[in-house]
């Protein structure tokens, strides 16, 4: 538990480092490009984006299978997996820059918007950008052996130093006598190679059995490609599902809408990141474990993981919900009706949304992905159609996020059962009351004694800063002696008291 703790924190630092330095870079690149040559660039750089969905699915697989062969030690073999990841991506990696230089120019020279007298200048970006998605597939193997091998500290500091050279060379950019995003692209490629080859070097000197071999005889290949397959169906069905929203709010109600649901979008990611670096230290643990047939281990790991994710998620969730009216004015100043509305539903949604990441983390462990995948991935694309029929019938689109928190409820209570047929060893009736149904009693009375200290005042700094004290020394009470069960207890009161000493 204590490495759990460790790498947890280094995440920490790490999300906290990048979400600042990245708050702080998008108004310097602002400020530096333009309006106009900023926006050209992310349009290029939107050309090839959708490779994300499949450089996730694929780092899953990968760093599940090192993860499995690590576990199983001295039985496991760890290079065929790496080899067989490298194969795949540099594959794919070929294949990508193939369809970029042929359908991607085409449609950028014949159905984007670029500014006039500019045109050379976005192919010159649509290459810097398809060069910096090659180099991001080949990294993918190397990335996903650290993540498996647990170095989150090796990761968080590359992570934080690419950060902090994107920020950096905003101030070189001005210096160089040339177009300046062109010039910007170049940078960015040439951090880029650094990171790949941080990362290649630290995992050939460090951990080992990460040779660039190129193999398709390995029973991994099949195996790896059927597990991201099925993980690249759910990847899709989340993004149809949040982008389709948008789409579908568009042609119903307009782009102040549109809007709306994206700030929403946003505070939900950046407040769901809060549990998901925790969870990131969980999930190799996890595999291992079942790598090991230790099935108790699983079971225990995944309500320790259930229990402390949404803990941390309460402690956001709560106070942003109930003064999010008052945040939201000095954040913001004036924004689209309905933004609130869909924060807090949205919020409500990363509660259910996390029990349901943690119990699929188990069931990757296991590697059969297909059941849990078809069946989320349905209920999410299920969304579109649903809110299509809604706005016709005239309701409000506020029932539209009602129904995604239906959704996504019904998909994790699918993947409890799940988890439960394919490792009986894992107690669907303890999980489902000692941790989700205790976790959500601790979660409402925290917001319910948070909302009565804050009646009694005006919106406020100082109210926001009592309902963040109150909410918070509720969790934690209310945990103790709610949630946690006595050893975990005493646990905390150990090192509680070795501090104090």
């Amino acid at each position: 538990m204590s490495r759990i703790v460790t790498n947890a924190f280094f995440l920490y630092v790490r999300m906290l480092v990048v979400m600042v330095i990245s708050i702080f870079t998008t108004r310097i690149i602002l400020q530096t490009l333009g309006a106009e040559d900023f926006g050209l660039f992310y349009t290029v750089a939107g050309v090839v984006s959708l490779l994300s969905f499949v450089t996730s699915s694929m780092s899953s697989a990968t760093s599940r299978f090192i993860a499995y062969e690590i576990g199983k030690s001295e039985e496991g073999n760890v290079q065929e997996v790496f080899t067989s990841a490298w194969t795949i991506h540099a594959l794919l990696a070929l294949l990508f820059a193939l369809l970029v230089e042929t359908v991607g120019v085409w449609f950028l020279n014949h159905y984007l918007k670029i500014p006039a007298g500019r045109e050379w200048v976005a192919n010159v970006l649509l290459q810097l950008s398809v060069a910096m998605s090659v180099l991001s597939v080949l990294q993918v193997p190397f990335t996903a052996s650290v993540m498996a091998h647990e170095k989150m500290n090796v990761f968080a500091a590359i992570e934080v130093g690419v950060v902090v050279l994107k920020l950096l060379i905003l101030y070189l950019v001005p210096y160089i006598d040339y177009d300046q995003v062109i010039v910007y692209g170049a940078l960015l490629l040439f951090i880029s190679l650094l990171s790949f080859l941080f990362y290649m070097i630290y995992c050939n000197r460090a951990l080992g059995n990460c040779d660039m071999c190129y193999s398709l005889k390995s029973g991994y290949v099949k195996k790896m490609f059927h597990f991201s397959g099925w993980d690249l169906f759910g990847n899709l069905s989340v993004a149809a599902r949040s982008q389709g929203v948008i789409v579908v709010l568009e042609c119903f109600f307009g782009t102040v809408m549109v809007t709306a649901a994206s700030i929403a979008m946003r505070v939900q990611i950046s407040v769901m990141s809060f549990a998901s670096n925790v969870m990131a230290a969980f999930r190799p643990q996890i595999v291992k474990s079942y790598a090991t047939g230790d099935y108790t281990m699983v079971d225990r790991l995944v309500r320790n993981a259930g229990v402390y994710t949404s803990l941390l998620l309460y402690l956001v969730t709560v106070p942003v919900i109930l003064d999010m009216d008052f945040i939201f004015t000095k954040w913001l100043g004036k924004f689209p009706a309905y933004t609130t509305e869909f924060c807090r539903l949205t919020l409500i949604f990363n509660i259910f949304a996390n029990f349901s990441s943690v119990v699929i983390s188990a069931i990757h462990a296991n590697g059969n992905i297909k059941r849990p995948s078809f069946i989320n991935g349905s209920l999410y694309l299920s969304v579109i159609p649903i809110s299509v029929l809604m706005f016709k019938m005239d309701l409000s689109p506020v029932y539209v996020y009602l129904y995604n928190i239906a959704a996504v409820s019904l998909g994790m209570l699918s993947n409890v059962w799940t988890l439960h047929l394919l490792m009986p060893a894992f107690h669907m009736g303890k999980f489902l009351f000692n941790v989700l149904f205790k976790s959500l009693l601790v979660g409402a009375s925290a917001f319910f004694l948070a909302y009565i200290a804050s009646t009694y005042f005006e919106p406020s700094w100082y109210r926001t800063l009592l309902i963040c004290l109150v909410s918070t020394l509720s969790i934690i009470v209310l945990a103790l002696t709610i949630l946690l069960d006595k050893e975990e207890v005493k646990a905390v009161k150990n090192k509680l008291t070795a501090y104090v000493r």
